[in-house]
């Protein structure tokens, strides 16, 4: 039986993907009828932007499980590898303490819109379709 691990980490490289694709896409067709046809689709910006706020947290989970995330190392090459590992963990620390700050700052944006359950004024898409990766990424 697959990990669950391995379930959800693939699910979300074909999320990113497929999300990329229909974000291309909108973005074409709205383009295409903005400028070609004169004809004008309100709801293509919103969904594109709200796709591109999943992507790029998406996409941040999945460079940090692939390990692919820009890294500065000739900052860490200057000390010797003991001092390397206690700058390592204190990174670590302040990493974790600033995604911990963000996510309770997103718990406090995700509760207004619920509350008064607001939806987007072109597509009626619920804000909070917009604002929960802010606080799952």
């Amino acid at each position: 039986m697959v990990p669950f691990k391995d379930i959800f980490q693939n699910s979300s490289i074909g999320f990113a993907a497929l999300a990329v694709v229909v974000m291309t896409l909108l973005v074409f067709f709205q383009v295409a009828n903005r400028y070609i046809i004169g004809w004008v689709v309100p709801w293509t910006e919103e969904v594109s932007r709200i796709l591109f706020i999943w992507i790029t947290f998406v996409g941040a989970y999945i460079a940090l499980k692939m390990h692919s995330h820009i890294a500065v190392s000739s900052f860490f090459k200057r000390f010797t590898p003991k001092n390397q590992g206690k700058i390592s963990n204190i990174l670590i620390f302040l990493v974790f303490y600033f995604i911990g700050y963000l996510f309770w700052l997103s718990l406090k944006v995700i509760r207004q819109p619920l509350e008064l359950q607001r939806l987007s004024l072109k597509s009626l898409i619920s804000i909070f379709t917009c604002h929960s990766p802010s606080s799952s990424g």
